[in-house]
């Protein structure tokens, strides 16, 4: 059995994970299974989840499509530069584009989200 929840907060997953009538249901749960209750935490995906916060799905596709751009253009002409000639334009689009993806999806996405949201809460503060 598998069951998705979402939170909207980190205290909010914390206080239904130590919910007494949460773990009772949990203990009832795992006499029919062969092992015990395993978690997988998915929470860079949280952020497109929410149906609430569309804005953080325009700045998601915003911030994909400012490094596709950038680093598009930056990996295109470091490519040209540095792989040998004899490479055909094809396999050269096909390891720029597996770098680009592998860099955002891996880091640029995560670092940028992060980043703002710290600008979003310093705003906040004020």
């Amino acid at each position: 059995m598998v069951t998705v929840v979402s939170f909207d907060s980190r205290e909010n997953f914390e206080g239904w994970k130590n919910s007494p009538l949460r773990n009772d249901f949990v203990k009832e749960l795992d006499v029919y299974t062969l092992a015990d209750t395993n978690y997988a935490n998915f929470e860079g995906l949280s952020l497109l989840a929410s149906p609430k916060d569309g804005a953080a799905k325009i700045a998601i596709v915003a911030i994909i499509i400012f490094w596709i751009l950038v680093l598009g253009g930056l990996l295109g002409f470091l490519a040209n530069e540095f792989l040998p000639v004899t490479i055909s334009a094809a396999w050269m689009n096909v390891f720029v584009v597996t770098i680009n993806v592998t860099l955002i999806s891996y880091f640029l996405l995560p670092w940028s989200l992060a980043f703002l949201e710290n600008i979003k809460r310093g705003f906040l503060k004020k």
